[in-house]
């Protein structure tokens, strides 16, 4: 049995007949977009996992934290941003790829805040419209400004007691500030010699470029362009090195490390997603080294001391009211 479509799929499709546009832009898109009837889609992913999915498919799909068309669309759908900064930022970049007439459709669920978002983001539009509603979810057609707004601005700051930059691109995981998750794994960061290590989900980059200032080789990875994109400026920005890529969890992964290091990701959009964290623990034995270690930070509620356990020697490093900092040792 096929998997069921998501809500704003069913919707949209429930409205292809309104679309009449030749070569649209689908932005944002979840995997089962894959599924539309439309003409000569092109498809533009900042989540690689998605784009990896689009790509079995035999989608023409890109990925990256922007986007240049070979020859402008006629049509965009985005499905809309959780986060008020990447749609901003996404906005910014899609609308100079369309024609003039261009057809502009924003379709998202209501938990995500689509309404509210599209209010927010109206200096990017010369008129919207409701088009049709259901499934949770809403469904606009709009016209581009004639001036687009100034693209959204990087945020730098630095993390305390250092001297270290970090860079951060609209809508990367705790934008613009030390999140107090990743404050408690800096303050009971490993003491051993150097080596090499992977930042699991490394969003803007802050434990990568830490610990490559202490002299580890980091390799950094996470699904999120524009966190890779970050984490690339954070390390050119502190003058440091690092092999900063993007992978599905494992994906793309190659070596093996004496340090798995992270504050693994646990939401999706708008929904709570622990599988990419899950799967992060249990094939952890595979690209460590012998005797090598994982450390993650963790709300308190997550159940990963089970997983832990079952590969290796696991102890409760540090904890407060919210967060627990846990260590794993291969056996």
């Amino acid at each position: 049995m096929s998997k069921a479509l998501s809500n704003p799929v069913i919707l949209l499709e429930k409205n292809l007949s309104e679309i009449s546009c030749n070569h649209p832009l689908i932005a944002n898109p979840p995997v089962d977009a894959g599924h539309l009837a439309l003409n000569d889609p092109r498809f533009f992913c900042t989540d690689y996992s998605d784009y990896r999915q689009l790509q079995q498919q035999q989608k023409s799909v890109t990925f990256g934290h922007s986007y240049q068309a070979k020859t402008p669309h006629d049509g965009l759908i985005l499905f809309w941003p959780k986060s008020k900064e990447r749609a901003a930022w996404m906005l910014s970049t899609l609308l100079p790829q369309l024609t003039d007439t261009a057809e502009i459709w924003l379709i998202g669920d209501n938990r995500g805040g689509i309404k509210s978002g599209i209010n927010q983001q109206a200096d990017f539009f010369s008129e919207t419209t409701k088009w049709a509603s259901g499934k949770h979810c809403q469904l606009f057609k709009a016209s581009a400004a004639s001036i687009l707004p100034a693209t959204p601005a990087s945020r730098q700051w630095n993390i305390p007691q250092t001297e270290l930059t970090i860079q951060s691109l609209p809508g990367v995981f705790s934008h613009g500030r030390l999140d107090e998750g990743t404050q408690l794994l800096l303050e009971h960061l490993p003491n051993s010699k150097p080596g090499k290590l992977l930042d699991f989900g490394c969003g803007a980059g802050v434990l990568g470029a830490i610990m490559a200032s202490k002299g580890w080789q980091s390799d950094m990875v996470d699904v999120d362009a524009l966190a890779i994109e970050s984490s690339k400026q954070t390390l050119a920005s502190n003058g440091l090195f690092g092999n900063v890529f993007a992978s599905d969890v494992y994906s793309d992964v190659q070596d093996k490390y004496d340090l798995l290091l992270s504050n693994p990701p646990f939401h999706k959009g708008v929904d709570t997603h622990y599988l990419s964290s899950e799967r992060f623990i249990q094939h952890a034995k595979t690209f460590l080294k012998p005797g090598g270690e994982i450390r993650i930070v963790a709300n308190r509620f997550l159940k990963y001391q089970p997983l832990l356990e079952k590969l290796g020697t696991t102890e409760l490093i540090a904890q407060n009211n919210q967060f627990r900092i846990w260590s794993c040792r291969l056996r």
